[in-house]
């Protein structure tokens, strides 16, 4: 019991003392109990960036996943607070099936996914449609990060645009 209170006693000056105390803990909680302090992991917004673009009625979300990154099938969805608008059910392709060390077996995506969704408009015209799309994704190296959301802002491409977007995390 003594022992206890002494180490709570220690624990606040700990945590003061250095500032990126609490982010190391809650980083190696989030990995497997091998080697992982000298690990290096990209932010979220490096590891899996997506775009959004208009074509033929439908919303088309592209994922680009740095190397050794991979985004969970299960986890997609997409939103938009634009009224007049409505979005169809996301069509998600197969992903590549694994099995992870907590999570389970589990369909993944590396390197890129494209999904794709029908639009439904009041207007029946549609230039520009802000999305709200959610994701998670781990590292091979064994980081699983927190869901995650980005706004992205799809507008009509031509066939010969490029994928340039604004992306608000």
């Amino acid at each position: 019991m003594k022992l206890t209170v002494i180490f709570l006693f220690l624990l606040p000056p700990l945590c003061f003392a250095d500032n990126t105390f609490s982010q190391r803990i809650e980083l190696n909680l989030s990995l497997p109990q091998n080697n992982t302090r000298s690990q290096t992991f990209l932010p979220s917004e490096l590891a899996f960036q997506p775009s959004a673009w208009l074509e033929d009625e439908r919303l088309y979300i592209s994922f680009t996943n740095a190397e050794g990154y991979y985004l969970h099938r299960h986890q997609f969805s997409v939103t938009t607070e634009q009224q007049s608008v409505h979005i169809g059910p996301l069509f998600i392709p197969a992903g590549t099936n694994i099995i992870h060390e907590t999570l389970g077996e589990m369909e993944v995506f590396y390197n890129s996914v494209l999904l794709s969704a029908p639009i439904y408009s009041e207007s029946n015209i549609v230039n520009l449609l802000s999305v709200q799309v959610s994701y998670q994704g781990c590292s091979d190296k064994g980081l699983c990060y927190m869901p995650q959301t980005a706004t992205l802002n799809a507008s009509v491409r031509l066939q010969s645009e490029p994928l340039l977007l604004d992306i608000t995390h």
